[in-house]
């Protein structure tokens, strides 16, 4: 059970871009369960990253940040947005929304009518959140630990708009990094405990995983986006034997 939490506190905007259950709640009561966090595109990351790491702490889920057809989103925002909650803190998920789908065309609606909430359930937005669950259900993404400090990806996460979230598993079993545009980044992999490594390319936009090779993991390792799309760079301890990003989902 959560408690949504909303932009607004006393008719005026919370500082910071959004609120969660936490701040309504800061001693939570005993039937609160989950941290519903409320963010907009520009602070999805830094209000993940508050509610993963605050206290009181209660395992934080992304309720509401902008949606597909509202604020002039793009795909790629729409995208970024879902990839920065939960490799930020909340792991737990992202709800995403679309407005034709949430408000059924209302008359009152940013698009009553046109387009049609029937056409947008195969939007890129909503396929593109499909996609994002069929891979973070196939790496135990439940023990994802937020890049704070940039010790994973050590190069070419840039800032702002651009910036390129990163997570590992508590166990060093998986690292899962974001690159929203293409470019070379720098992953270390002695964080990977493991002696070996695989590094695969996940497509966020088709779900189709690429191999890339296996490497030792004894220090830095380079890797370049294939284009000029988002993608996300999976690398897994080689002694896991996993199954390629994607292609499978694990038990809890």
């Amino acid at each position: 059970m959560t408690f949504q939490a909303c932009r607004y506190s006393k008719g005026e905007a919370v500082t910071g871009g959004g609120d969660s259950s936490l701040d309504v709640w800061p001693k939570p009561p005993i039937w609160l369960d989950l941290n519903w966090v409320y963010q907009t595109t520009p602070t999805v990351r830094s209000g993940a990253l508050k509610n993963y790491s605050r206290s009181p702490w209660l395992p934080p889920l992304m309720g509401e940040d902008w949606y597909e057809l509202e604020h002039s989103t793009t795909e790629l925002q729409i995208r970024q947005e879902g990839y920065e909650a939960i490799l930020g803190g909340s792991y737990v998920g992202r709800i995403f929304g679309n407005n034709a789908i949430w408000s059924f065309n209302s008359p009152t609606s940013q698009t009553a009518g046109n387009p049609t909430w029937q056409s947008q359930l195969g939007s890129v937005g909503s396929v593109g959140q499909s996609t994002m669950g069929i891979l973070f259900r196939s790496r135990e993404n439940w023990k994802l630990v937020p890049d704070f400090d940039q010790r994973i990806l050590t190069a070419g996460f840039q800032s702002e708009n651009t910036f390129a979230p990163a997570a590992r598993t508590s166990d060093g079993q998986t690292i899962i990094a974001y690159i929203p545009t293409q470019r070379t980044v720098t992953i270390d992999l002695t964080k990977i405990t493991a002696p070996f490594a695989r590094a695969w390319w996940f497509n966020p936009q088709t779900a189709r995983s690429t191999f890339i090779a296996e490497f030792p993991t004894t220090g830095a390792k380079d890797f370049t986006s294939p284009d000029n799309n988002d993608w996300v760079l999976v690398v897994d301890a080689a002694s896991a034997n996993l199954a390629a990003p994607g292609t499978t989902s694990l038990s809890w």
